[in-house]
């Protein structure tokens, strides 16, 4: 392994893919493209809002399970 691979590895660094948030979450919704916009709009099911990908909160549900 290289050197920055055993960097990532010792300090438990995700791809920000592999990190908790409403990309990777249970409750996304992801509602069709607007008229004038390049990408879908993502809405919270559980709590109703829209959000950014990026974004989390503290009912984040991984997808497939939860995640340790």
């Amino acid at each position: 392994m290289s050197t920055i691979e055993n960097a990532k590895k010792g300090c438990g660094w995700k791809h920000p893919n592999e990190r908790a948030s409403c990309r990777n979450c249970f409750h996304k919704q992801q509602e069709s493209v607007a008229p004038g916009f390049c990408s879908p709009t993502t809405r919270c099911g559980k709590h109703g809002f829209y959000t950014k990908l990026y974004a989390i909160c503290d009912d984040w549900k991984d997808i497939v399970g939860v995640r340790a």
